[in-house]
């Protein structure tokens, strides 16, 4: 299962946030350098810019990189904390695999929950706080 998390880019809240899912957290072996962290591969999202006014979030796409994902290696004091994303199917049916556990493998659209922390709620609110 992946999870998708805040990643701090520059001290500015919310221009410096932005989202990725996090593929694997692992440690190099010592002769491949000395890192005082564990190192995450990820792959991001575009920016928050896209707001939905009906559902009252921000809209997400997979950002990509000749039509690959756009991945990264990061160490792990990067993350910020988890994020919920929701799954934009649009007016077609919900895919059954979607509910098996990898349903950010198969949306490219996703909704940024921000309903489920009152501080997220806030922040992340199309005007600011």
């Amino acid at each position: 299962m992946h999870i998708t998390a805040f990643l701090i880019l520059n001290c500015v809240f919310l221009t410096g946030l932005h989202v990725a899912e996090i593929r694997a957290i692992f440690t190099l072996p010592s002769q491949l350098g000395n890192f005082s962290q564990p190192l995450a591969y990820i792959h991001w999202f575009k920016p928050f810019n896209a707001w939905d006014s009906e559902l009252g979030m921000y809209k997400l796409s997979r950002s990509t990189r000749q039509r690959r994902p756009n991945a990264a290696i990061i160490c792990v004091n990067q993350i910020v904390q988890s994020c919920h994303l929701l799954p934009k199917f649009g007016s077609e049916d919900v895919p059954r695999h979607g509910f098996n556990g990898n349903v950010l493998n198969h949306a490219s659209d996703f909704l940024f929950n921000r309903y489920l922390d009152f501080y997220i709620f806030e922040e992340f609110a199309p005007d600011g706080p």
